[in-house]
């Protein structure tokens, strides 16, 4: 698809408001010189009719009223000048019902216009604009014509004495406006040909000095993107090489715990071999679990529904349950039945397994994890409890980052589960505060949904 000009469309944007203002100021300017000029030659009519009347009037020998164009003795110049405008204009005059007195363009075979004052009539094809003047005393008819086109043709040329200028410098204009934006977009190709020479590993922000402050949100937005990637390839580099050294042990362990079992004098060493080799496969598959859990929501599109979030929660619990009861853990769900959340189902199930099963990893035999929904200030609030070890105040922000231990943990573990956590409520707008149970020892775990 051909991509369109700025420029080309900075222009038209320019000239066309400025044809059509140019037509609007002649269409105002044929109206009101059409207007002034009707004004001006009805009462050049008016004066004339009455001229004529006073002449017939005062004048007793018809005769001496009958005279043409050619008895005024003019000059060559004059003639040429009369020529060219008498044939638009013309007028007869009646004494006693005797046609005494009319120019060379007037008809003489027709009578005079019944009605006083003006008229429009057509003659020979052509519209005339007549006046006629009557004075009963004197027995006296002033009829002065003129034809309708001298005052058309006045007015146009009123019109393109006004908008011929302006369309003529329309070029000129073009040119100019033209000329000033590649001016003004110097800085925009500048930027452009700096971002063509950056290669993908150049994530530093773009100079934009001396950006016009219209195109100024272009590099701000591009530096904000480039910002953004630069943290994200910063992220991802470390959680590679946080993956690989967290990998690297499991399977060196794997290994070692391999060769002791091949190795193994007697059957009860290879058996325990065995099991050090299974729990360490275990751990190894759990971290690889937790790897691509962890990649999968990163790289999630988010498609959000309306969902019961104790039905979630009642789902999660059944499945861990057998894990809980072999460590003789309860598990206890309490709260509002109908907690409607928007949220994504498979994300929501992947944060609640964590949570829980977190939760049961760090509890004695016969302590229980507890589960509690609630609404709160138009929200809906999940929180669970353990009445395990809890975690240092120092630290409830800590552990939320990738690969992150707490300090003296005797537990194994991979340290993704709660910063999968907390990447899947920022997925959903949720928010996660870890703190202390008001009483006993433990860890509380509250998160506020949007419902």
């Amino acid at each position: 698809m051909k991509r369109a000009s700025l420029t080309l469309q900075i222009l038209m944007g320019v000239a066309v408001p400025f044809v059509l203002v140019t037509l609007l100021i002649g269409a105002i300017a044929y109206f009101s010189a059409d207007d002034e000029i009707s004004e001006v030659y009805d009462s050049q009519m008016i004066s004339s009719a009455q001229q004529l009347w006073k002449l017939a009037r005062t004048e007793e020998d018809p005769q001496r009223l009958r005279f043409s164009d050619n008895d005024m003795g003019l000059s060559h110049e004059d003639e040429a000048a009369l020529d060219e405008y008498s044939s638009w204009r013309s007028f007869r005059v009646w004494r006693k019902g005797q046609l005494i007195m009319i120019s060379d363009t007037a008809p003489s075979a027709t009578a005079p216009i019944g009605n006083s004052g003006f008229t429009t009539v057509r003659r020979q094809g052509k519209s005339w604009r007549v006046f006629t003047y009557r004075r009963p005393s004197d027995h006296i008819i002033v009829e002065v014509s003129e034809r309708l086109q001298a005052r058309e043709e006045i007015s146009r040329r009123i019109v393109w004495g006004v908008s011929l200028p302006l369309l003529m410098v329309l070029p000129v204009i073009i040119l100019a406006v033209w000329l000033g934006i590649r001016w003004g977009l110097r800085d925009l190709r500048g930027f452009a040909a700096q971002l063509r020479r950056r290669s993908s590993q150049d994530l530093r922000p773009m100079e934009a000095d001396g950006m016009p402050a219209e195109l100024a949100p272009l590099p701000e937005s591009m530096n904000h993107l480039l910002n953004q990637l630069s943290l994200s390839r910063e992220q991802e580099r470390l959680f590679t090489d946080n993956a690989a050294h967290e990998l690297r042990t499991p399977l060196a362990a794997l290994i070692v715990q391999a060769e002791v079992a091949r190795n193994a004098q007697t059957e009860a060493d290879r058996l325990r071999s065995l099991d050090a080799l299974l729990g360490g496969a275990r751990r190894a598959g759990r971290l690889l679990d937790q790897l691509l859990t962890f990649a999968r929501i990163s790289h999630a599109s988010l498609e959000t529904s309306p969902v019961n979030l104790h039905d979630i929660a009642r789902e999660t619990l059944g499945e861990l349950y057998a894990k809980a009861h072999a460590k003789g853990v309860e598990l206890v769900l309490t709260g509002e039945t109908e907690a409607i959340v928007v949220a994504n189902p498979a994300l929501l199930r992947i944060l609640l397994g964590n949570l829980m099963d977190n939760a049961i990893k760090y509890s004695s035999a016969g302590l229980r994890v507890e589960t509690h929904i609630a609404h709160k200030d138009g929200s809906v609030e999940l929180v669970l409890r353990d009445h395990g070890p809890g975690i240092a105040e120092a630290e409830r922000e800590k552990v939320f980052a990738r690969f992150y231990r707490v300090k003296d943990n005797a537990q194994t573990g991979s340290g993704l589960g709660l910063a999968i956590v907390r990447t899947i409520c920022d997925l959903l707008g949720a928010q996660i505060r870890l703190s202390a149970p008001a009483q006993g020892q433990g860890l509380c775990v509250r998160i506020l949904f949007s419902s």
